[in-house]
């Protein structure tokens, strides 16, 4: 029993000079950390902000037509069919002034008389001023009225007879005649509605929780980048902290260690408790803001912190063992590069499945990160099931103490006797 408590007593002081350690040298956990916060703020600035607000672009009309077809276009410029289109209608000096100032990406000056150009097929021209400073927005508005341009010429070339048939009976008050040319316009529709009108069918898709089941949390599209950032961060953490192995080498630690009562044992044991402890720390930060972002629950937050932080020592005692068989520190740290980038793009650690193909989603998902950001994604977004989190503890913790006793065994033996 003494011999039992005297290694554990040993095995903890391993683990808090450890700890201390690591916290002394904030730069490495700073570099840790680093690249996965940059390029997931970069993507999700990219992506309109945690929001997933999309952009707009906003067009001032200048509208000297009075006519129907002048009202028909700011209308449907302003509708929300419009898509990244918002439109409003303003006086010719103010839109230039609002332009000149960058408040908005274009400004559109419908000229007088183009409703009765457009009916009779004469030549109209609008003009449209882009905003210099923007790119995307303004080169929208411009392919948008395009569009329309080409939209015009083939209803002209489908109905213009008819509809100027249309409009000249009625200016003579023939019904006969209109009668006709509404029949001319009739069958002209029906011969391109095929083409033109898709079927007026909606589709709503309402998904139904079972019975006591809840309902997946709501998300906006950066919300996913939250599970595959976190692992990232950890798996970055876990590829520098079994560095450390190889650093004790060379500085003379490994022959100290051996020539304690304690052995080797527990201080890789100790190692390994203090990288999951500082990994714990990280996940538990990084959910709990996360949980304040995207109004998560805080047992999600708390539950995904545990987990993330239990595979990140998986993936910690996996890179120590593999590192443990490299013959130089050089050739450890090319071994875990080679390791560590293709799970990060095949496990959904890099970019979230959601947004990978169908066909690569099937193969990440076989790798070790792609269950474990799967499971931490239904923790802080799904509906979580007591049994698929207890099998997946169950087994992180039994795959994590295989391979720890491996690689305390290959620590305190060949490894510690082979050339530094």
């Amino acid at each position: 029993m003494s011999s039992a408590r005297e290694l554990l007593q040993a095995t903890l002081a391993a683990a808090r000079r450890d700890w201390r350690r690591r916290w002394r040298d904030p730069l490495a956990l700073a570099l840790w950390l680093g690249i996965p916060l940059v390029i997931g703020g970069l993507i999700v600035l990219a992506m309109g902000g945690r929001t997933g607000s999309q952009p707009k672009a906003r067009v001032l009309v200048v509208l000297h037509d009075d006519g129907l077809l002048g009202k028909l276009l700011l209308q449907a410029l302003s509708s929300e069919r419009a898509g990244v289109i918002a439109a409003e209608r303003v006086e010719e000096a103010e839109g230039r002034e609002l332009l000149e100032r960058g408040e908005a990406s274009a400004l559109l000056v419908v000229p007088q008389g183009f409703t009765n150009a457009v009916w009779s097929e004469w030549p109209i021209t609008l003009e449209l001023v882009t905003n210099p400073s923007q790119r995307i927005l303004p080169g929208i508005v411009s392919e948008s009225l395009a569009l329309l341009s080409e939209t015009v010429f083939y209803a002209h070339r489908v109905l213009g007879a008819d509809l100027r048939a249309v409009l000249d009976a009625s200016v003579g008050r023939d019904e006969l005649e209109i009668a006709r040319a509404a029949v001319g316009m009739s069958r002209g529709l029906e011969r391109v509605a095929g083409y033109a009108f898709p079927p007026a069918i909606e589709v709503r898709t309402q998904v139904r929780a079972a019975e006591g089941a809840e309902l997946p949390a709501k998300r906006s599209p950066a919300a996913y980048f939250l599970p595959a950032m976190l692992m990232m961060a950890l798996l970055f953490m876990a590829e520098g902290l079994a560095d450390d192995v190889w650093r004790e080498k060379h500085s003379g630690a490994l022959r100290r260690i051996l020539s304690s009562p304690s052995g080797a044992w527990t201080s890789l044991v100790g190692k390994q408790l203090a990288g999951w402890a500082l990994m714990a720390a990280v996940a538990l930060a990084v959910c709990s803001i996360g949980a304040l972002m995207f109004e998560l629950a805080p047992w999600r937050a708390l539950l995904a912190a545990l987990w993330s932080s239990l595979a990140g020592a998986v993936f910690l005692a996996l890179l120590t063992l593999l590192k443990l068989f490299a013959s130089s520190q050089r050739a450890a740290g090319v071994l875990g590069n080679l390791v560590l980038f293709p799970v990060l793009m095949l496990g959904g650690s890099f970019v979230p499945f959601e947004m990978m193909p169908r066909w690569l989603v099937e193969i990440g998902r076989f790798t070790p990160n792609g269950a474990a950001v799967e499971l931490l994604d239904e923790l802080l977004f799904g509906a979580p099931q007591a049994s698929s989190l207890a099998l997946g503890a169950a087994a992180a913790l039994s795959i994590g103490a295989l391979l720890v006793a491996l690689a305390a065994r290959r620590f305190a033996g060949a490894f510690a006797r082979s050339e530094a």
